[in-house]
Formats: structure tokens, sequence, C-alpha cells
């Protein structure tokens, strides 16, 4: 026996059905699998429906990562922010692409042009630049993506030469999700995380980009999360930094975690008993 794991389960909705359509035309199905152990409902949603897995095989255990989350909770997030964590913002993040182009076979929305978050990352790095220059005493994240903001990377090391600005390129996120913190990020499973942490986090999902296509290949999120410009967007930081109109959080993050992790106080051992059994 061996087991396979499947671990992108967290998807917009655009990407999640042309993914399982993809599977579906291109495998048939994944019936000889003995088991398969999935984040969320979604998922086994989404393999019932093209016929992928049986449904007795399909078992639904959480999010197993998401304990160190849960570990470094956070009771309030009210303490003064001293870090921004930005985990960048892939141009084609929730959109599942083939040979360069956006891929509309299974897609449930009529066809639309092409496009990318490109106009959103160049907005948001412009922000936080000024925010660094103009807060020498706060520390500046950029988290990149293994495989995707290498070259941006080396771009902006070249362009940016403020002292409180730092990068880190590829590598798991969970692990720079600490007090004090600040996260911004969009289709990012570390948001989520971050959310499970109790932390801060800022979503630069302007207005433009809440109405189709664009809403089709988006996470959900609570609405108060979300910056609805680029001035929106500066503003909301130096709320945060000077500790004004800081709202309650937790019940704006339940329904996201909820919707991507379902239960992730036992995910550990849900997964364990999973693999004990099988």
């Amino acid at each position: 026996n061996f087991f396979v794991l499947h671990k992108e389960n967290v998807r917009s909705k655009g990407y999640k059905e042309v993914i399982f359509k993809h599977y579906g035309d291109n495998y048939v199905s994944f019936k000889n699998l003995k088991k398969v152990a999935v984040y969320n409902q979604s998922t086994k949603r989404n393999l019932l429906k093209y016929n992928l897995v049986n449904k007795n095989k399909i078992c639904v255990v959480g999010f197993p990562r998401g304990v160190y989350s849960i570990k470094n909770r956070i009771s309030n997030n009210n303490s003064k922010i001293k870090t921004i964590i930005y985990f960048m913002i892939s141009p084609y993040a929730g959109m599942y692409r083939k040979n360069g182009k956006l891929n509309f076979k299974g897609i449930s929305i009529r066809k639309h042009k092409q496009f990318s978050w490109e106009p959103i990352i160049n907005s948001v790095e412009k922000i936080l630049l000024k925010v660094a220059h103009e807060n020498p005493n706060i520390n500046i994240i950029f988290k990149g993506k293994t495989g995707v903001h290498k070259e941006r990377i080396i771009f902006l090391k070249k362009k940016i030469k403020s002292k409180n600005v730092f990068f880190i390129d590829g590598g798991t996120g969970h692990k720079l999700l600490k007090k004090n913190s600040l996260i911004i990020g969009l289709n990012s499973t570390a948001v989520i995380e971050a959310m499970i942490c109790n932390l801060n986090i800022l979503i630069p999902l302007y207005k433009k980009y809440r109405s189709y296509p664009y809403n089709h290949y988006t996470h959900k999120y609570h609405p108060d999360l979300l910056a609805n410009n680029e001035h929106d967007l500066k503003k909301l930081i130096l709320d945060y930094l000077n500790k004004k109109n800081l709202a309650n959080t937790q019940m704006k993050y339940k329904f996201t975690i909820k919707h991507y992790f379902e239960k992730i106080h036992n995910a550990n051992d849900k997964l364990r008993e999973f693999i004990e059994k099988n």
C-alpha cells in the first residue's frame, strides 16, 4: 500500500470547475484507489459530481496543518503591529490555465476576456513601498511562492533599497504567522491560516474585481476584510498601524475557515485514524 497526498483542496470556484472537468476527461475515474482523504466537503462533492471516486471511499479529515495555527492562535489581535507580511499574489491565482491561457472547459459562467491580477499586484506593491518609506520602524516582508515569484523578487530587490523591507522566496508561510503582524494577501492558503491564528488581515480585492468575471476566481471572504481601492488599502493599513477602528474579526473569519477547512481542531487525529484504518 502507498498513500498519495492530494493537498490542494483550497480553490476558487472557477478553478474547481475546470480542474475536476479535466480530471473527468483525462483520467475517467480514480475508482481504483482504495480510500481518499480530503480537506473539505466541497472537494468531496466535486469528486462525486464528476463520478471520480465512490462515496464510501472518501473521508473528510479537515486541515491537519491547521493545528499549528491553532497552537499559535492569539486571544485578541489588538496589539501594536510591528510587521506587515505580504503573501505575494500570483498573477493567475485561482485560475486554471492551459498553454498560457485561461481554460474555460467546464466553467459555469459565460466566456470572457483573459485577465490577470497584475493591476492589483502593482497597486499593493506601490502602497507597501510607500508605507515602508513613511514608517521605517515597521518591517515589511514580501513572501513569494516557490516557482512563481523568483523573477519578481529579483526585480523588486534591485528596485527597493529600504532597510525595513525583506524578501522570502519559497518555503511554507505558516511559520511566519506571529503576533503583532498584519497579513495581506489574496487567494492564498496562508491567509486562511492567519485567520485561524486570529491575526489582523487585509484582502486587496478591490470593488472593481468583486463582480463577473473576477469573483469566479477568488476565495470567499467576509466583505469587511476587503480594501475597496488603492487609497482605501493604504488607509486601512495605517488604521491598523495606529490601532484605529479595529473591529472584532473572529466572526468574519469563521465562514472562510469552515468553508475550506471544516473542523480543524481534530484534523490531525482524523488523518491519523484514516491512515491507521487503511
